[in-house]
């Protein structure tokens, strides 16, 4: 069945007279949400039988790691520069020449030359709401860069309520302009329960028995050094607690305060930070933890809350920008900028198995809400939409 327009719908062969161009440079690239967002969305297009609709332009690390799957489950796939200058000024129009797209699906950034029509995806607008979070270098190519994009795309998709209301603040975006798509979780994120491999990730990771998760990359918006603080707060005042604070994600920008605030705690030894762990093991890492906190401070959409829910984490996490909007009731919500209330919802949680219980059930259920496959055929239907005008 195909659509007025044309445009196959689920499990439909391909429409040879219409392509997408879905730009997917950050498979690879290990930044966190960006990626996993490339990922998911090609995940639910294949899902939905749109593969064979999309041409996917990867960087050559991405053409390594993925390429080969991506061409397996019908995908075409092209080579763009890894460096954003030379992949928005050159070689991703170049390829556009090349092998022509009906749109091109791209994460913030719109190449300088091009007429395709074109779709942009923007996860949220933090460095508006908080500069002093980014490195000036960071702040100003936003600045400069994103308006630019705003203006060009023919549509603009984002993955909370919030981020549209933010958008729409900063950069004065007529409402209809924006779509809002929330993000999936992958089928992989559910509950291990094959202890020998969540104890073979535990020792390859060199974890603890007992421990409270975080996983989130090194940059101030996640607010930390707080979560340091409220850890060693909850650790004083509850010596019988033994559970360590494990910390996994790689460091971004402006870390500095992390360390120290790691230095200044006086339990260098019970807090962990691991580095870049890949996804293949969160699974098991949010499986095996007994609580997952997420105190940030600004979020477009909050992935590893969904992922810690749907793996059967208990969560707590921040009241503040789209967090609730994923969470919901499910977790437990405190303000992120109150170190005592968040070592008050940690011992809460801790101390009372029946809560935990209930956490974990009502976080599996509202994980469910969110799908890749949805996330897919809504973004089908922002193509279609544009194909109209």
């Amino acid at each position: 069945m195909r659509s007025k327009l044309g445009l196959p719908r689920h499990n439909t062969p391909r429409n040879d007279a219409f392509m997408v161009g879905i730009e997917s440079h950050a498979i690879g690239s290990r930044v966190g949400g960006n990626e996993t967002y490339a990922r998911g969305l090609l995940a639910g297009m294949a899902q939905i039988g749109w593969a064979k609709n999309c041409r996917v332009y990867l960087t050559k690390t991405g053409l390594i790691e993925t390429g080969t799957q991506l061409k397996g489950q019908g995908f075409e796939t092209a080579a763009v520069s890894a460096g954003a200058v030379a992949r928005l000024l050159w070689s991703l129009p170049r390829e556009i020449l090349k092998q022509p797209v009906d749109i091109l699906h791209a994460q913030y950034h719109l190449p300088a030359f091009s007429s395709v029509r074109g779709v942009i995806t923007v996860h949220d607008v933090s460095f508006m709401r908080h500069p002093e979070f980014f490195t000036r270098r960071e702040y100003l190519k936003m600045r400069a860069l994103l308006p630019i994009s705003l203006k060009r795309a023919n549509k603009i998709i984002t993955v909370s309520e919030y981020s549209k209301k933010e958008i729409i603040n900063f950069f004065g975006v007529t409402p209809e302009k924006i779509k809002v798509i929330y993000y999936g979780g992958g089928e992989e994120f559910c509950p291990a329960d094959y202890v020998p491999e969540i104890a073979a990730v535990k020792k390859r990771c060199r974890l603890p028995e007992q421990f409270i998760l975080c996983v989130s990359n090194l940059q101030p918006r996640k607010n930390l050094p707080r979560l340091i603080n409220a850890y060693v707060n909850l650790r004083k005042n509850q010596p019988e607690i033994k559970h360590k604070l494990v910390i996994v994600g790689e460091k971004a920008w402006l870390y500095s305060d992390i360390f120290a605030s790691l230095k200044e705690s006086g339990l260098p030894d019970e807090i962990i930070l691991t580095g870049y762990i890949p996804n293949r093991n969160l699974p098991s890492l949010y499986s095996a933890a007994d609580l997952f906190v997420y105190p940030s401070i600004f979020e477009g959409f909050g992935l590893p809350a969904l992922e810690a829910m749907a793996c059967g984490c208990p969560v707590i996490t921040s009241n503040t920008s789209s967090l609730p909007e994923v969470v919901g009731d499910a977790g437990i919500m405190v303000d992120p900028y109150n170190i005592e209330g968040l070592a008050k919802a940690m011992s809460e949680v801790l101390n009372n198995g029946e809560l935990r219980k209930k956490m974990k059930e009502k976080g599996r259920e509202r994980a469910k809400l969110f799908r890749w496959e949805k996330c897919a055929t809504e973004t089908v239907k922002v193509y279609e939409e544009i194909t109209k005008k």
